[in-house]
């Protein structure tokens, strides 16, 4: 019975960690409110992605030699509190230095908080993929719930809700079992030098990048792309909400469609349909059908995830994993938001948001499909 009590509190751990991703979505929309340009707005974005650079690398292999629970609640108190900073500075350049503090710790939050959640639920015979479901489940209702109140109630509850969630997740880790990291000694040490020589698992990294990137331009910019096309941005809130709900099929059989299709197939593919995605987001001129589109996020996003995700449990040697999950994290939370959101925004002013669109489509679908054919070649 208590293992099965802790498995649920996992399950809200996920919930927790993914309402504060939620937030995310909108940032993008509350820095456009308040009159900065979509450069200044890419700048914003990318600063938690590169101080992720830093901060992966340092907390997960802090949380490696140490007691995990204890890193997760520093990290999430420090959002909790930090985060009010962002809305309470005016400027332009007073956001971007307390950004910049805040997301050396906060930007660990979700590749801790999901080592911790692996790490337990498979060594106690559980998958992963319904844990994850949670944290799909968690972002929908808040991505829905926000368009309305920021409507409603404005711009100030998406700190609010952010500031909540973080303290959810110290909660939680207070009362979850106490995880230790995989390296107990100094007997088991590793180095990223060993994970670079994994060939197999960097060139997956890198067709990730591809994919990543156009979904962290093309998600990051929904909100704003909504609102220039003449629509409220609570219907931004209801594509976003639909991109979560989307992803929970896959996740209730992840394990299954792995093991069935391969972890190669199943990342090419994410790739491949991010860019129909939004290929056919840069022709939408409707709102039922912009909305209607975000359908195919149950095959982006998580496929890509989750097949290097998974990949890393049962392929990468335990005493690798730390450091194959902190580049992991770097790579999609870091290099592939930056130039996604960066280079996205610069685009944007230069040429349009529907061209960016089209662009960032045509790049992510043609790099999937090369590697489509490169995996069915090398079976």
């Amino acid at each position: 019975m208590k293992l099965h009590r802790n498995i649920v509190k996992f399950y809200f751990l996920e919930f927790a960690i993914y309402v504060i991703v939620s937030t995310y979505g909108y940032f993008s929309y509350y820095f456009d409110s308040v009159g900065f340009s979509k450069s200044q707005i890419g700048i914003l974005i990318a600063i938690g992605p590169i101080m992720s650079l830093m901060a992966n690398p340092f907390w997960l292999n802090l949380a490696d030699r140490k007691i995990k629970n204890n890193v997760l609640i520093l990290l999430s108190t420090v959002g909790a509190v930090l985060i009010w900073l962002v809305y309470s500075i005016p400027t332009f350049l007073g956001k971007a230095i307390i950004l910049m503090v805040i997301s050396f710790f906060t930007a660990a939050i979700v590749p801790v908080a999901e080592s911790m959640g692996i790490q337990y639920l498979s060594h106690e015979g559980f998958s992963f993929g319904r844990s994850r479901m949670m944290g799909s489940i968690g972002y929908s209702i808040m991505i829905l719930m926000m368009g309305y109140l920021i409507s409603d109630f404005g711009n100030w509850t998406i700190f609010l809700t952010y500031s909540v969630a973080s303290a959810m997740c110290v909660f939680l880790s207070t009362r979850l079992p106490i995880i230790h990291g995989y390296r107990k000694s100094e007997d088991c040490k590793a180095s990223y030098i060993d994970i670079l020589k994994k060939k197999e698992y960097i060139l997956m990294l890198l067709v990730a990048f591809v994919g990543i990137s156009s979904g962290s331009f093309g998600t990051s910019f929904y909100p704003v792309y909504i609102v220039q096309k003449g629509f409220e941005v609570y219907i931004a809130g209801i594509g976003m909400s639909i991109m979560a709900i989307s992803e929970i099929p896959f996740l209730f059989y992840s394990d299954r469609i792995i093991r069935r299709f391969g972890n190669r197939e199943i990342l090419a593919f994410g790739v491949m349909m991010y860019g129909i995605r939004w290929l056919l987001t840069s022709y939408a001129s409707s709102k039922i059908i912009l909305t209607g589109i975000q359908l195919i996020h149950a095959t982006n996003y998580i496929f890509i995830y989750y097949s290097i995700f998974s990949y890393i449990n049962e392929y990468i040697p335990e005493k690798l994993r730390a450091r194959a999950q902190a580049l992991f994290w770097m790579v999609i939370s870091g290099f592939a938001i930056i130039s996604g959101s960066v280079l996205g925004g610069l685009l944007s002013d230069a040429r349009g948001l529907v061209f960016s669109y089209f662009l960032f489509g045509l790049l992510s679908a043609g790099v999937g499909s090369i590697y489509m054919i490169y995996v069915l070649l090398h079976r």
